[in-house]
């Protein structure tokens, strides 16, 4: 059995009880170009207090892109009128001064949210994080073990790195390259989410279940559920159960199995 030393208990607790930055570095890019972004530094940090809330309305200092990636717990950002979850394997891309986002530590949380974050600035930094969610969203998944992830962790034994110009231009792409490859699976699993949800809905047709009943049992949120849907059905979870509930009521008329007060009650 391994033993822990004091230091390690410390180092545990500044960890899990602190807000701790467990480390970063910052990267210091030779031969700056407006042509390029800049890629400004990455760190890992984990956080459990609910105070840990950054708002885009009125957050202070200059605007650069982020990209926080959850390692452990769980994170949530608001973004205009939608609340992603951001569990591990998955992470969120924005402004930090958009005025529509807001990413915190849930105040009911108890585990503290680890996290993988890289700061960005220039113009051409803001244009292709711009030009991503616009297309694919404010959130994204990278697989835990991706390449991408394990050179960004090689830079933990260092404080400062000196980078080429470029660099920042390099790592935006390996992360959206890394982003797609998160999608496609996460393509493959809405796929299957969404035909379990519909065979649920098929065996609940006499049970008036709300939309979060479906995604609860299939444990993703109701946003999730609601963008497998779209994707698939073209449709939304309500609008589906819905339509299945009325065309079985229809069938059960047809059938005489009760008259139109009976079949209305029977599916009320």
């Amino acid at each position: 059995m391994a033993k822990l030393s004091i230091c390690d208990v410390a180092v545990q607790y500044s960890i899990l009880v602190l807000n701790s930055v467990v480390w970063a570095c910052d990267l210091i890019e030779v031969d700056t170009t407006p042509h390029f972004p800049i890629f400004r530094r990455v760190s890992r940090e984990f956080q459990h207090e609910s105070s840990y809330k950054w708002s885009g309305k009125n957050r202070d200092g200059g605007n650069h892109c982020l990209f926080q990636y959850t390692l452990s717990g769980c994170g949530e950002l608001i973004y205009g009128q939608e609340t992603f979850e951001i569990p591990p394997g998955t992470g969120l891309l924005c402004q930090v001064k958009d005025p529509q986002v807001t990413y915190q530590y849930p105040s009911w949380r108890t585990e503290p949210w680890e996290f993988l974050y890289l700061i960005f600035q220039g113009e051409v930094a803001f244009n292709l994080f711009d030009g991503w969610i616009a297309r694919r969203g404010p959130v994204g998944t990278i697989d835990l073990n991706d390449p991408f992830l394990a050179r960004l962790f090689a830079r933990e034994d260092n404080d400062q790195a000196t980078v080429n110009s470029g660099y920042g231009l390099s790592i935006i792409d390996q992360l959206f390259r890394a982003l797609s490859a998160g999608e496609q699976r996460n393509h493959d699993k809405g796929a299957l989410r969404a035909q379990r949800a519909f065979e649920m809905m098929q065996a609940e047709l006499l049970n008036n279940r709300p939309v979060e009943w479906f995604a609860q049992k299939l444990h993703v949120s109701r946003e999730q559920l609601s963008r497998d849907f779209a994707s698939y059905f073209s449709a939304s979870p309500y609008q589906t159960f819905r339509r299945l509930r009325i065309e079985s009521a229809a069938h059960d008329l047809v059938k005489g199995a009760g008259t139109i007060s009976e079949v209305a009650q029977r599916y009320s």
